[in-house]
């Protein structure tokens, strides 16, 4: 019985390894999709200005990379750091359940 539910309830390391590699791929297909609107969303001259957050949805304590500049070009360097990161973690993830398997050196 013990047997059975230690079976039941174990987690398959290379399932949770595919899910994480899943997953960072939707994150670079929507750091990808972003690029696309950076000034639209993401500047001062875009949708919603920093001064407009900053007046009616803005608390002191909160803090945002995205609110520290209004300029287009640093959002993109921004999301290209966090597309770095993220191919970072990727690969690292890949690499481990690529050798995760009997006989993989």
């Amino acid at each position: 019985m013990q047997k059975l539910l230690r079976y039941s309830f174990s987690l398959d390391l290379r399932a949770l390894a595919l899910m994480r590699i899943a997953i960072g791929l939707v994150i670079l297909l929507d750091l990808g999709i972003r690029v696309t609107d950076l000034e639209a969303f993401y500047a001062d001259t875009g949708v919603t200005s920093r001064e407009m957050i900053r007046q009616f949805n803005w608390y002191s304590f909160q803090f945002s990379f995205h609110m520290l500049s209004g300029h287009w070009q640093f959002h993109l360097l921004y999301l290209c750091w966090r597309h770095y990161q993220d191919l970072c973690c990727l690969s690292v993830t890949a690499h481990r359940f690529l050798h995760s398997f009997p006989g993989s050196s």
